[in-house]
C-alpha cells in the first residue's frame, strides 16, 4: 500500500492468489472431510468391539494398529481442520475478555512432548481487550503449535502479552534452531514450509487473523538462537 492509502498492483495480485488458495483449501477441505469422518467413525466401532472381546483385546499387534490408525487420523484431522480454518472468510465477531485466559487457554491445547517447557509470561493485569476470541484463539494455537514442532527434542516457548498504544502484541518465543533468512521471508507464505511434513499453514492462518484485525504478523528468527513471532491487533 502506498503512503496515500492506494493499494499497489503487486499488493493486490498478492489477495487474489492468497483469496484463491483459501477457496482451493476450503473445497479440498470439504471433499476430504466427509470420508475422513467416515473413517473415524468406523474405526470408534472396531475399537468398540475389540474392547468387548477379551481375545482380541489382548492381542498386542491389534492394539499397536489401532494406535497406529489414532495417530494418523488424528494427523489427518488436523490437516483438514487447518485446511477450513484457512480457507474460511475471516468475519470479526468482537467481544470483550481477558488477554490472557484466551491467550492460556489456546497455548494449553496444544500437544506437546514432555520435554518442552511452556512459559507464560502475561500480566494478569491487563486491562479486557475487544477482539475476536476465537480467532484470537486460532492464532495463537497455530504459532504455539509451530513452536512446539521447532522445540520437540526439548526447549522452551514463552508466552508474552503488551499492550502499546491501542495496540494489543502477543508474543510466541521458542528457544529452537531457528531459520534462515530465506527461510524468514517466506515464512508467512501459503503452503510453503522447510519442514519434512506439513502444509505450511500455521502462520498464513494466524496472519489472516492478525490481517482481518487491521494488523499484523511479525516473524523474527536467527539460526541457532531460535524464533520470535509477534502478532499485532488494533484496538479500534
Amino acid at each position: 500500500m502506498t503512503a496515500g492509502g492506494v493499494v499497489t498492483e503487486e499488493e493486490k495480485t498478492g489477495t487474489d492468489q492468497r483469496d484463491g488458495l483459501g477457496l482451493f483449501a476450503a473445497r479440498v477441505g470439504n471433499e476430504i472431510n466427509n470420508p475422513l469422518a467416515a473413517v473415524l467413525a468406523a474405526q470408534q466401532y472396531l475399537r468398540a468391539r475389540i474392547d468387548a472381546d477379551p481375545t482380541l483385546a489382548a492381542d498386542a499387534r491389534i492394539r499397536r494398529f489401532f494406535e497406529m490408525m489414532e495417530t494418523e487420523l488424528g494427523e489427518a484431522t488436523r490437516i483438514v481442520s487447518d485446511l477450513l480454518e484457512f480457507g474460511a472468510p475471516r468475519r470479526l465477531s468482537r467481544s470483550t475478555f481477558l488477554l490472557h485466559t484466551v491467550v492460556r487457554d489456546a497455548a494449553a491445547r496444544v500437544p506437546r512432548a514432555p520435554t518442552v517447557k511452556l512459559e507464560d509470561h502475561i500480566d494478569e493485569a491487563l486491562p479486557p481487550v475487544h477482539l475476536d476470541a476465537h480467532g484470537v484463539q486460532v492464532a495463537v494455537g497455530q504459532l504455539v503449535r509451530n513452536a512446539a514442532q521447532a522445540v520437540a527434542n526439548g526447549g522452551t516457548i514463552t508466552l508474552n502479552a503488551r499492550i502499546d498504544g491501542g495496540v494489543v502484541e502477543i508474543e510466541i518465543v521458542d528457544d529452537g534452531p531457528g531459520m534462515a533468512p530465506d527461510t524468514v521471508a517466506r515464512a508467512l507464505d501459503p503452503l510453503f514450509s522447510a519442514k519434512a511434513k506439513g502444509l505450511g499453514l500455521g502462520l498464513p492462518i494466524a496472519d489472516a487473523v492478525a490481517r482481518a484485525h487491521g494488523g499484523a504478523l511479525e516473524c523474527k528468527s536467527t539460526l541457532g538462537a531460535g524464533t520470535t513471532v509477534v502478532m499485532r491487533l488494533p484496538l479500534a
